[in-house]
């Protein structure tokens, strides 16, 4: 799973969220940040990220010469930075939590590389800023500067490995002078950089450990031999935040709606980080509610998550089977909305992957399949989106749908039968008589009158 955050501006972010940037990103016990991106490396920040660098970039300086690289201003920024979070399924970080130190090890390192992985990916797809040229104001690739934080229990203290990549709000020109990064494409293939990491993730710990993905649900597949009750009792926040939502939460919202729910659910259930959940103190807790749900441990887990699947022996992605998930009217890319972007395609690709795609082969099929005859590339009559496409069969399907509309327009209609009571009365119907419209009550009586 992958969220993007805005960050506000750095004397905030710095004084106030927990208690500075250096505890909240740079915690006791938790692996020292590492500085990834293009951009990163253009400004000589390698290795290890120190905290007086993250605060320089942060404020839009120089990390080694302390000079101003953004333009000076009339206001303060309103964001610094895009936290973008990298999660790993649940099984992923119980595996790490419970299993041997040498499984363990495995785990969090195949988590490490993924991110990696998917954070180059959104560098080269998502990395831009703006420059006007003859008027008119124009997209400029960019690298990214990151520092990349590992961080591996969640706030309620439940084992959960993720990555917290502060990517600095900066990008540089081909002139030499720096702009703020163009949010837009950001989150646009944030989901897709989401889904390659998991993919990513998946083909390292089938081709290291052996293990088998479940069924994809939203992207995220868990590891085939962990059973629900375990991976729900170590994941607290969601099932606050699934118990908030069913209390208080809209019925039946759009998906708008459903995001500003969700949202609104995490802030409300959000609990303030506790600095006494040391390490050893999370260990003792977790083995405690592991024994409490019968959850094995060590190599005890390991032979029942591990050594499912012999990675060569796995069955290759076939083309027909892709492009059928990607077009199936349930379940495929239209199954919700009329249209989709290239993003939106490399996301469901890797998803379909479970574990047997590089992000090579993902970017390939995603480009095949928009270039294939399935896919129909829409017109745009404003440029300011990425191309947009549909399958063949929704537009064959919408054909349909006006066309039938078309002719009940023009289909003739047989008046409706005058009321039952202005035809002659029957016989031995049984037929109960129906008073007249009051006009035509008014009207015989007037003629009674009359005579």
């Amino acid at each position: 799973m992958l969220t993007i955050t805005n960050l506000a501006d750095a004397e905030y972010l710095i004084g106030q969220v927990a208690l500075g940037i250096d505890d909240y990103y740079m915690g006791a016990g938790e692996a020292p940040g590492v500085w990834q991106g293009g951009l990163a490396a253009e400004l000589s920040l390698a290795g290890v990220v120190e905290h007086d660098q993250l605060r320089a970039l942060l404020l839009g300086r120089d990390p080694t010469t302390d000079i101003e690289l953004l333009p000076a201003r009339g206001r303060p920024r309103t964001v610094t930075a895009y936290d973008v979070t990298f999660s790993a399924p649940k099984s992923v970080s119980l595996l790490w939590a419970f299993a041997s130190p040498e499984v363990a090890s495995a785990a969090s390192i195949a988590h490490v590389e993924a991110v990696a992985v998917a954070l180059d990916f959104l560098e080269r797809r998502a990395g831009a800023t703006r420059l006007q040229i003859d008027g008119q104001r124009q997209r400029i690739t960019t690298g990214l500067a990151a520092a990349a934080f590992v961080h591996r229990s969640s706030r309620e203290g439940d084992p959960q490995l993720h990555s917290h990549c502060v990517v600095a709000n900066l990008g540089r020109r081909p002139d030499g002078t720096f702009a703020a990064l163009d949010a837009t494409p950001l989150y646009e293939w944030g989901k897709a950089a989401g889904s390659v990491y998991q993919e990513e993730l998946r083909r390292r710990l089938t081709r290291q450990l052996g293990v088998e993905s479940g069924p994809d649900r939203n992207g995220c597949r868990e590891i085939e031999g962990f059973n629900r009750r375990w991976l729900r009792t170590f994941s607290k926040r969601t099932v606050a935040i699934e118990e908030y939502l069913a209390g208080a939460g809209p019925e039946n919202p759009d998906p708008a709606g459903r995001m500003r729910a969700d949202e609104a659910a995490s802030l409300a259930t959000r609990p303030r980080k506790d600095g006494s959940l040391t390490p050893e103190v999370l260990r003792e807790r977790w083995q405690t509610e592991a024994d409490a749900i019968g959850l094995p441990t060590g190599h005890a887990l390991e032979a029942q998550s591990c050594g499912w699947t012999v990675p060569e022996l796995q069955p290759p992605v076939k083309w027909d089977d892709l492009v059928d998930a990607l077009i199936e009217p349930d379940e495929g890319l239209c199954a919700r909305r009329a249209r989709f972007n290239e993003a939106q395609v490399v996301e469901r690709v890797a998803a379909f992957g479970a574990g047997r795609l590089t992000v090579d082969a993902i970017e390939d099929y995603a480009r095949a399949f928009l270039e294939s005859e399935q896919a129909v590339l829409l017109a745009d009559r404003t440029g300011r989106t990425s191309p947009q496409y549909s399958t063949v069969d929704h537009l064959l399907l919408e054909r349909r749908v006006l066309d039938l509309l078309d002719e009940l327009s023009r289909a003739t209609v047989d008046p409706v039968p005058p009321p039952l009571s202005n035809r002659p009365s029957l016989p031995h119907q049984g037929l109960v008589p129906t008073k007249p419209p009051p006009s035509e009550r008014c009207a015989h009586r007037d003629k009674r009158c009359a005579r």
